[in-house]
């Protein structure tokens, strides 16, 4: 279901495809809940295999929720109170003090050489601006892929005490991957101006 609303919310389908996938949330949300809340059924002993299994499905709609919630937030630019939001992106204080809280500069340090392999193998032949926003889409929806699994849990720890889906920390996390790779390859961060679509004379 994610990919499915990932995939209309960053298509240029603009308010129908708001609307559209919104509803498709609604829909296979409440699906979801009623198929699994139907099969509490008691069979020979089953009764609490059954009951974790439909509290577990009732997390992942949730964290989905949250996910999607987040998309859209990426989207369409609501205020992220972690940027500032001029270009090229920097960290707000809050941002500077939520990274510490959350040791990222470590967190990144310690896994450097995936991270500095995934993005070359992705960023090729890109801009500034290009590689800017693929540290910060991927810090937001695959962090996986470029951290390790404790870090990534620690992470998810912090934010659900904070009350926030993990992916609201994305632009944080990938704002600090993109000065680290901008300064291992020599790249100023001035030059995402120049490739800014927003900012690009027409």
């Amino acid at each position: 279901m994610l990919e499915l609303l990932r995939e209309i919310f960053t298509s240029d389908a603009g308010s129908i495809g708001l609307i559209f996938a919104l509803f498709m949330l609604i829909f296979l949300s409440i699906y979801k809940i009623a198929t699994f809340s139907t099969k509490i059924v008691v069979e020979h002993g089953a009764f609490g295999k059954r009951v974790d299994k439909i509290e577990k499905n009732t997390d992942d709609i949730k964290e989905e929720v949250m996910k999607v919630k987040a998309i859209i937030t990426t989207k369409f630019s609501f205020p992220d109170p972690f940027l500032q939001a001029h270009s090229p992106v920097r960290l707000t204080q809050l941002g500077i003090d939520v990274a510490k809280e959350l040791d990222i500069e470590k967190r990144i340090s310690s896994n450097w050489e995936n991270i500095l392999a995934l993005v070359d193998k992705n960023v090729t032949n890109k801009n500034a601006y290009d590689i800017q926003q693929f540290c910060i889409e991927q810090a937001t929806f695959n962090l996986s892929t470029l951290i390790s699994e404790k870090d990534v849990e620690d992470i998810k720890l912090l934010a659900f005490k904070k009350g926030r889906p993990i992916e609201s920390f994305g632009g944080v996390i990938g704002v600090i991957i993109r000065d680290a790779y901008f300064k291992h390859k020599n790249i100023d961060v001035s030059d995402v101006d120049k490739h800014d679509p927003d900012k690009r004379d027409v």
